[in-house]
């Protein structure tokens, strides 16, 4: 099958497959961590200077007696300088490594993925093979993302071989590189790279249940995937009960509680435009309308209306961004979540139930339980189960950057 990738950054390299041309010697702690699994090679750990290298070009990582122990591609820029794809000092980078690697994940999604959903991560970057590029399915399109800019050099070989493997229609491309200077760090829209044009409004099944999402939206199309199991723990748990949805985006968690039999669910956003979309796909799924009301304005200035009016709930979804500024109002997850809770558990009838997210890597778990204690502490919380991340989303025991979702249960007494 042939396919044309349309081009939609600055080129680097034009080809994917490089002959190795360096050794790279690491100190023994990080030698240490490769030989576990640690995908990563971080510059500081470096030992030999005498090799040139530019981004993407392909190297052997070793110990510090020459000792083979990984085979990635070098970046110039950052804290890391090479991210690992094999460490089988006999294999080879080449196309036949890409295809291979594309479908070893497409086979673990099959085997372990319910049929009634079209939307899912199908190469979680380092857990799948292929560091700093993720590649999410909706519907019939492909998003990928692009984290690191050598990872450019090798998607020529990567997106061919994923339209043959899925029969998808086409292929759309974003690039999050961490800039070097903070006024570049301007998130544009996926773009174009293989196959057809997707239409404004994509549709993807979720368990049954129809969303829309906008393929190229800069900062998020619409739904994330990765929060599968809580919205599955919301539809089991909503059955008769008033629900909250906090920062409720386009409201997946909404639709769900409403599969789930909610007698209504309260939208909180501050986007009018998220709201559109949250009762658009309340509507897709024939969803009475009044059993979803939506309120756009600070989270904050709308508890306190709640609160005055002496609203009620029995179930609460927390899932705030990491950060976010409004109407000279900042949001800090770290900083704001105990205050938040405390103002919700307000409005939380006994026996009422909190799913509490966060998915910044940059709150440890220990840390944002520690914010869920404090806020919690009057009502006498419970922690019942901890839904964590999907199937589709497989971690590394090696590589604790990877466990970025964190999310609890907790009852209130």
């Amino acid at each position: 099958m042939s396919t044309t990738i349309r081009k939609t950054r600055p080129a680097l390299r034009p080809r994917a497959t490089q002959v190795r041309k360096a050794q790279l010697k690491i100190n023994a702690d990080a030698a240490k961590a490769v030989r576990m699994g640690h995908p990563w090679v971080f510059r500081h750990a470096i030992l030999n200077t005498s090799f040139s290298c530019s981004d993407g070009d392909i190297i052997d990582v070793t110990d510090s007696a020459g000792g083979f122990l990984a085979r990635g591609f070098f970046e110039t820029e950052g804290i890391v300088a090479v991210r690992n794809f094999t460490r089988d000092e006999q294999t080879l980078i080449d196309g036949k490594f890409f295809r291979a690697a594309c479908a070893r994940a497409l086979a673990v999604r099959e085997q372990f993925l319910e049929k009634d959903l079209d939307v899912y991560r199908l190469i979680h970057a380092e857990a799948d093979g292929l560091p700093g590029l993720t590649v999410t399915r909706f519907g019939d399109y492909l998003q990928s993302i692009l984290y690191a800019p050598a990872m450019a050099r090798f998607v020529e070989e990567i997106y061919p071989a994923l339209m043959e493997l899925t029969k998808v229609r086409g292929i759309y491309e974003q690039v999050r590189f961490k800039p070097l200077n903070a006024g570049e760090n301007v998130r544009r829209g996926s773009q174009l790279v293989a196959g057809e044009q997707a239409p404004a409004d994509v549709q993807i099944v979720e368990d049954g249940l129809k969303f829309l999402v906008d393929i190229t939206a800069p900062s998020s199309v619409g739904f994330f995937p990765d929060y599968r199991l809580g919205r599955r723990r919301v539809r089991e748990l909503s059955g008769g009960r008033r629900v909250l949805n906090l920062f409720s985006h386009t409201g997946a968690f909404s639709v769900h509680a409403l599969a789930g039999g909610a007698t209504h669910v309260v939208n909180v956003d501050i986007a009018q435009k998220a709201h559109a979309r949250a009762r658009q796909n309340a509507e897709l799924n024939g969803f009475d309308p009044a059993k979803l009301i939506c309120h756009a304005d600070d989270v904050f200035r709308i508890l306190g209306m709640l609160k005055r009016k002496q609203a009620q709930f029995d179930l609460v979804v927390v899932d705030p961004p990491t950060f976010s500024t409004d109407k000279g109002r900042t949001w800090s997850g770290p900083r704001d979540m105990a205050e938040l809770l405390r103002d919700t558990a307000e409005m939380c009838t006994p026996g009422a139930l909190l799913l509490v997210t966060s998915n910044t890597v940059k709150m440890p778990m220990e840390l944002f339980e520690k914010q869920v204690a404090q806020g919690l502490s009057h009502r006498h919380p419970v922690i019942l189960e901890r839904p964590g991340l999907p199937i589709d989303y497989p971690e590394l025991p090696a590589f604790p950057e990877s466990g970025y979702l964190k999310s609890i249960l907790v009852r209130l007494d």
